[in-house]
């Protein structure tokens, strides 16, 4: 899981935009004495594994269909 968390986080970090907003949260955070919350265990990075997993599982059985149905 966490493995697969860092490598969504590193797909992230590629937008500019999103990194100049995570940035903003963490300084805000520390600003006003609040407990940042890292990208890796943000529940967005849950669903997308959860998508990314179920995009996977729907191929596996799609070809295991495919093969049975030749």
């Amino acid at each position: 899981m966490d493995e697969q968390a860092i490598g969504i986080v590193e797909n992230l970090k590629k937008d500019p935009d999103l990194m100049k907003s995570f940035e903003k949260g963490r300084k805000m955070a520390a600003d006003e004495g609040e407990k940042f919350i890292e990208i890796k265990d943000r529940e967005i990075v849950a669903l997308i594994a959860y998508l990314q997993r179920l995009g996977t599982d729907i191929k596996i059985k799609d070809s295991k269909q495919e093969t049975t149905q030749k």
